[in-house]
């Protein structure tokens, strides 16, 4: 069982093997979940969330691409990738309390087209997952496309002020005055800024995304203003700067300029090492910024305009093709494929005519988007004219449509045979938990029936012995020999069954003797039996088997006898003799009790036992801070020395030997404690050995990080060393202690 972080709150989701969804149990959401056969795995993703999750999406997309770099077919992680690109982030609803995706990395581009929705929904292990990622996608679309509609409303800006707005502490930060002096600089001087102080002093921060996104697009120049490393770093600055360096490579007539204080530029970021920078502590350094600003949006770019490129054609044609294309882009099929038709009529061997009325045919917008086609196109009559009259490139990239198609739909089939393998294992898997449930079921009645009739036995048996006691008649003793014989081979059912017999035929040839006798003489002498002989008899047998050291009888002997004399005493002593018995003659691996659990002796050594107990008994956090915490400082294990430790008898705590603890922290001495990560592989011969039931369960050692995280062994028995975060209350307890056997027992 591997633990992720839940990729929207930061919850924990115990996830098992080939699991592929799941809800988390911090927020409630159900989540698509990526395959983590292991917990390399499981920690890269969580690594890789956790980026996002704090908004910084380039380390996110690197942390995705490394698991992509092992395996490109993992559909979480190329979902990963397209989360962090679109830079989303999860908030919850007030209304709903669901987590909605909102948008800080807005693009023109549909998310619907992008490659990595593409792969995810493509490598998506089973149809609910698939089903997940388009609901999503759907829903994230239609965020972009309300995002464009605002966008498209707002104002052209010719500056973006990129800054960091706020310290840690919440104050507003130097870089924010510096800013603003900028923005009043160019806003007297007639250039439209976005400065986001000011421009978006209106609006919530969820609504920041469009103008945001509408002013990095319109801007041609971009200020970035900063007076230490930390600040032009922050997640939210970098967003801004990094995307507007997106924008350069598609536009060169944009441009960045950094401007620093206090710091060495050398200190800015490397992707702006090629970019002359300004120091603003420089006298007149606005001025100067402000002339350059205005030299720069006075030059205008004359627009070029890219037309679709035709081979040669008859005079008509070119016009006529550029009309078809713009039909196709629009849907409107039926007049594009008329466009098409009336170039054939000039040129009936212009091979990109038929391709276009295959388009219009078919309704796809885009010739390039044929190879995405559902069905083979091989045999439709267009595309083999295309091909026919088709030039050597063009009949090249017109085999290349058809080649996509058969590579994808032999893909699909593949995919198709694999989920129906995966149907079939999973009917056939559940088939087996059902039988194997079934089975579990008629051991636990069975092993329900054992109980109970072993506790009938002992009822009657203890019922037998003190009604025996109180036997005032032959009537009474009959009973009792009846009793007796009902417990069968219980205990010594036999020989007290055979001793009130006798002691029945005893009174029985009495009563018949003295019959003329009076009937206070009958009830003498069976009171002497019951109340003296029978009580003496049964009390000397009770010591016969302490002194032997059948400590086991002994105890049930003694209680038989309720309080005749110091029988009550006898029956704690033979109780605690037949507990040291066992415990003196256990050896290691072999299961014993003590106080009200079942233990497991692990070393045995001077008369002394190390024993944990046989299952988890609870489960808890390992401390209850996300603060740096050692074993020392631990909440575990102050409960363990004092609560849990309460539990046992004063005679018990006797036996329990305060111990020095090794620990990787400093060492402590304690009387409960948890073993280390080398105790556990030590005192285990294995996996199975440390399996616990299906549950994980904490070690004492710390994990990697040396402080939030402790080392525990997993569900299939394996330790992991790596750790889980210390707050986590799924956690199992297994406590472990020494006993001494030598203690002295008052």
């Amino acid at each position: 069982m591997a633990i992720l972080k839940c990729k929207m709150c930061g919850g924990d989701i115990e996830v098992q093997e080939n699991q592929t969804y799941g809800t988390c149990d911090s927020c409630g959401s159900t989540m698509t979940l990526p395959n983590v056969a292991d917990d390399k795995r499981a920690n890269l993703f969580n690594r890789a969330n956790h980026f996002r999750r704090l908004n910084d999406f380039d380390k996110a997309i690197s942390s995705y691409e490394l698991i992509l770099n092992e395996d490109d077919t993992d559909a979480e992680a190329h979902w990963g990738v397209l989360l962090s690109r679109y830079g989303i982030e999860y908030v919850e609803d007030p209304v709903t309390h669901l987590r909605m995706p909102t948008l800080h990395r807005m693009q023109t581009d549909s998310i619907l087209k992008d490659s990595d929705y593409l792969s995810a929904v493509e490598y998506a292990p089973d149809g609910y997952t698939q089903s997940l990622y388009e609901q999503e996608g759907r829903q994230i679309s239609d965020i972009q496309k309300y995002i464009l509609s605002i966008s498209t409303q707002t104002e052209p800006y010719d500056v973006f002020i990129c800054y960091k707005e706020s310290s840690e502490s919440g104050t507003r930060t130097k870089d924010s005055v510096l800013a603003q002096d900028i923005y009043y600089q160019l806003h007297n001087s007639g250039i439209k800024t976005f400065y986001s102080r000011i421009t978006l002093e209106d609006k919530l921060g969820q609504e920041y995304e469009p103008y945001i996104f509408a002013a990095l697009n319109s801007a041609k120049i971009m200020v970035v203003v900063t007076t230490s490393p930390e600040n032009i770093n922050a997640v939210w600055v970098r967003n801004e700067w990094s995307r507007f360096l997106a924008l350069m490579k598609n536009d060169r007539s944009k441009l960045l300029i950094p401007c620093y204080q206090g710091i060495d530029p050398y200190d800015l970021p490397d992707e702006m090492s090629m970019l002359q920078s300004q120091d603003m502590s420089k006298i007149g350094f606005l001025q100067d910024l402000i002339r350059g600003i205005e030299k720069v949006l006075k030059v205008k770019d004359a627009p070029t305009v890219q037309t679709p490129s035709v081979s040669a054609a008859a005079p008509g044609v070119d016009s006529l093709y550029k009309r078809a294309l713009l039909f196709l882009e629009d849907g409107d099929w039926r007049q594009a494929d008329e466009y098409f038709d009336r170039i054939l009529d000039i040129d009936p061997e212009y091979a990109s005519a038929y391709i276009g009325k295959l388009c219009a045919e078919l309704s796809v917008p885009h010739e390039s988007e044929l190879a995405g086609y559902r069905e083979s196109i091989a045999e439709n009559g267009n595309f083999i004219k295309a091909v026919r009259f088709a030039n050597a490139d063009q009949k090249t990239e017109y085999d290349g449509y058809e080649k996509a198609i058969q590579d994808r739909l032999f893909t699909e089939k593949q995919e198709q045979e694999r989920k129906a393998r995966e149907i079939k294992e999973a009917a056939e898997r559940q088939a087996k938990e059902e039988q194997e449930q079934r089975e579990r079921e008629a051991r636990e009645m069975t092993e329900a029936a054992n109980r109970r009739e072993r506790e009938r036995l002992y009822n009657t048996y203890k019922q037998a012995t003190e009604n025996g006691q109180k036997a005032r008649s032959v009537f009474d003793l009959k009973q009792v020999v009846d009793m007796f014989k009902d417990c069968g081979d219980y205990n010594d059912s036999s020989a007290q069954a055979e001793h009130f017999t006798i002691l029945m035929k005893k009174a029985t040839t009495k009563m018949i003797a003295i019959r003329t006798s009076s009937a206070a003489t009958i009830i003498v002498v069976i009171l002497v039996i019951t109340q003296v002989v029978v009580p003496a008899t049964n009390y000397n047998k009770a010591v016969a088997l302490l002194d032997s050291e059948q400590y086991t009888e002994a105890v049930v002997a003694f209680k038989a006898l309720g309080d005749y004399k110091d029988s009550v005493n006898k029956a704690s002593e033979s109780e605690w003799q037949a507990q040291m018995q066992q415990l003196s003659l256990s050896v290691v691996g072999s299961i014993v009790t003590f106080g009200d659990y079942e233990w497991i002796v692990l070393d045995k050594a001077e008369n002394k036992l190390l024993i944990i107990t046989r299952d988890i008994v609870g489960k808890r956090v390992y401390d209850n801070s996300r603060q740096s915490v050692t074993w020392e400082t631990c909440t575990l294990r102050k409960y363990l020395n004092e609560e849990f430790y309460d539990k046992f008898s004063a005679v018990e705590k006797t036996l329990i030997t305060e111990t020095s603890v090794v620990n990787a922290g400093n060492d402590t001495k304690d009387k409960i404690f948890l073993l280390s990560v080398d105790e556990a592989k030590e005192y285990f011969d294995g996996n199975d050995d440390r399996n616990c039931g299906d549950r994980w369960w904490w070690l004492r050692s710390p994990g990697d990080d040396g402080s939030s995280l402790a080392a525990f062994v997993n569900h299939d028995g394996s330790v992991g060393d790596d750790g889980v975060i210390v707050i986590s209350g799924h956690g199992g307890v297994r406590p472990a202690l020494w006993l001494n056997l030598e203690s002295d027992i008052e």
